[in-house]
């Protein structure tokens, strides 16, 4: 799928109702119920404690051959999209949408883990925002099928001189664009180039820019590799100052990741390295280097999934390092 995902749509069959209109017996509605609750036992730093990440219920409704959709996380009220397609191959989606930057998958990963004190590093764990995004028809370049998605609405802003902070939604006024090229090739092979605008300050413009990899079980058909799964991104974000005699500086994440399937079952052993600078002008502690090493096995019961996650998390700070290392057993169900 080449739009976007939901943030925790692992659930194999989602609970599905399914209404009839009785003044059109042949418009039917499908409404899906699906979410993600979960409990980590973690130590950090000689520190033991309990934590949870996900307590996400998604609801998403259809109506006509999915001409008229709706999708939203009803407990936090992360997003909520309308979907529109009024004519065949175009599609929007308004309302407080999930920006078209990065793989489709919802988190985001720069800087080498997708979940840092319950934030993400270079960007949202979950980025949505106010606003509307726009999918013309895929097209294909030969062996390779693209597809495009753009996006206009609520931008990012700062106030000097902390670095700016890009986990929105973000309360200011500004406006922003985006857009987000999918390319694939074959059955596994996959490229996102994503690009993203926004005046964050009076004269000033912060713009992002990011590739992602992704390489899927049996790509490289070769033996040993037919079982492995490859990933990269980079991702950087120019931060543009005023006039006044303050110097631009950029932010910037990548990630690199390999995971072996064990079983078919869909048990994996996954080796996760990912870099982040905060602000290129002044290294400190929250630049950092992350080794993530960590083993998943799922345990599905019909149409839900239990999977438990064994992963643990070198962290080296650039200045100032810190215990801050983590070991963590998660246990979480998606249904």
């Amino acid at each position: 799928m080449l739009a976007g995902v939901a943030p925790c749509a692992h659930a194999s069959s989602p609970f599905v109702v399914t209404k009839e209109r009785a003044d059109e017996p042949d418009s039917k509605q499908e409404v899906e119920i699906h979410g993600r609750f979960d409990l980590a036992l973690e130590r950090e730093g000689g520190v033991v404690d309990l934590a949870n990440y996900h307590r996400l219920l998604f609801l998403r409704g259809r109506a006509e051959e999915g001409r008229l959709t709706f999708h939203a996380e009803i407990v936090s009220s992360m997003f909520y999209e309308i979907g529109l397609a009024p004519w065949r191959g175009h599609r929007f989606r308004f309302g407080k949408v999930l920006v078209p930057f990065g793989e489709v998958r919802a988190h985001h990963r720069y800087g080498g883990a997708s979940s840092l004190q319950r934030q993400g590093l270079l960007l949202p764990v979950i980025w949505a925002e106010y606003g509307l995004a726009y999918r013309p028809p895929a097209f294909a370049l030969g062996i390779v099928d693209v597809q495009a998605e753009l996006f206009g609405g609520k931008g990012v802003t700062s106030s000097p001189p902390r670095p700016l902070v890009l986990r929105g939604p973000d309360p200011g006024k500004r406006f922003a664009g985006s857009g987000r090229l999918a390319l694939s090739a074959g059955s596994g092979a996959w490229c996102w180039i994503s690009a993203y605008a926004s005046s964050h300050r009076p004269g000033t413009w912060l713009t992002l820019c990011a590739a992602d990899l992704l390489l899927d079980y049996s790509s490289i058909d070769l033996p040993l590799l037919r079982s492995l799964r490859w990933e990269a991104g980079y991702a950087s974000a120019y931060v543009e100052q005023s006039s006044a005699g303050e110097e631009s500086y950029r932010k910037h994440g990548d990630y690199y990741q390999v995971t072996r399937r064990v079983w078919r079952s869909g048990a994996a052993l996954a080796l996760r390295m990912g870099s982040y600078v905060d602000d290129s002008r002044n290294p400190s502690s929250a630049d950092r280097r992350i080794w993530t090493l960590e083993a998943r096995a799922p345990w599905r019961v019909g149409s839900h999934t239990l999977t438990a996650l064994l992963q643990h998390q070198w962290r080296r700070e650039r200045v100032a390092e810190a215990d801050d290392d983590l070991t963590r057993l998660h246990l979480a169900l998606d249904f």
